[in-house]
């Protein structure tokens, strides 16, 4: 019985160190995440409440009725996502600002950072062009 005793004895401490080991390492990627967090902090402002994300939206539903489909807009977390069967966009905070990124048929395109200073409208036009043309 002592062996036994032992080896339950010494798995139990392997068991308590890793689960401190856990603990300090999961206080390190929280202040890690939060970092990041704060970083992207000026890009997501921008996104949220720009008078260019204002007007996209607005864009986005009057071209629905040009074109006699639904562009769905959803806020999933801080990207901005605007779909259409098959076609997504995403606008998406980073540390050098925000990038669009486009997706057709599943297969994503490259990033292209977004110039907040431009029509709005004519950058879903370009967009909703690439996806049809």
């Amino acid at each position: 019985m002592g062996f036994l005793d032992n080896l339950e004895s010494s798995l139990k401490g392997l068991e308590s160190a890793n689960e401190r080991e856990d603990g300090a390492g999961l206080k390190d990627r929280r202040e890690a995440d939060r970092a990041a967090r704060i970083a992207l902090q000026p890009a997501v402002e921008q996104l949220r409440k720009s008078a260019f994300t204002d007007h996209l939206l607005r864009a986005a539903h009057q071209e629905s009725f040009r074109i006699r489909a639904r562009i769905v807009v959803v806020w999933v977390g801080d990207v901005l996502r605007l779909e259409l069967p098959g076609k997504r966009l995403e606008l998406r905070p980073g540390r050098n600002g925000v990038t669009a990124v486009s997706s057709y048929a599943g297969v994503p395109g490259e990033p292209e950072p977004v110039d907040f200073s431009s029509d709005a409208g004519e950058f879903l036009r370009a967009w909703l062009g690439k996806a049809t043309g």
